[in-house]
């Protein structure tokens, strides 16, 4: 895993038993975009999270929504949702600067039980992000959807009609 900084809202042992750790977890760090393919004139936090989505090295056995991309502060942004089963829900935002080869990301995780909270908690807990001297701000991060649906583990299979 890449260096970065984690905060916790409460503390627990993640050694737990497999269970999910209490309160929201953000864990910050910044990550290579060398690699992917970026289509010009696509949003390129986007186009990379579109790769890794389809991609089970990245992604594993967990269930996951399409990317969706939007702009914070100018800046190329994206997040999916994410569910693998184990209790926790994941919200994942990139953030690709212009001319750069590198994308902060914000894993942002908590127990199913707790995962609505993660959509309030969003601009108090990113909007004072600084990003090579630059104040992103909470603005676009209030913007995104309210609720946040995560997806379901296992996923639901279509129903077939009877027949």
């Amino acid at each position: 895993m890449d260096d970065g900084i984690l905060l916790a809202e409460r503390f627990g042992s993640i050694a737990s038993g497999g269970s999910a750790m209490p309160g929201i977890q953000v864990h910050i760090f910044v990550h290579s975009a060398a690699g992917f393919q970026i289509p010009d004139g696509q949003n390129a936090a986007w186009s990379i999270l579109e790769q890794i989505v389809h991609d089970q090295k990245y992604m594993g056995r967990a269930h996951v929504e399409e990317p969706y991309g939007f702009a914070w502060q100018q800046h190329d942004a994206a997040y999916y949702l994410s569910n693998n089963g184990d209790g926790n829900m994941t919200m994942l935002i990139a953030l690709v600067l212009p001319g750069a080869r590198q994308m902060v990301v914000c894993n942002i995780s908590s127990p199913v039980s707790e995962s609505t909270r993660i959509r309030a908690m969003l601009p108090a807990i990113l909007g004072s992000m600084t990003v090579n001297s630059a104040r992103l701000g909470a603005a676009a991060l209030e913007a995104l959807p309210d609720p946040l649906i995560f997806p379901l583990y296992p996923p639901r299979l279509p129903e077939t009609p009877p027949g």
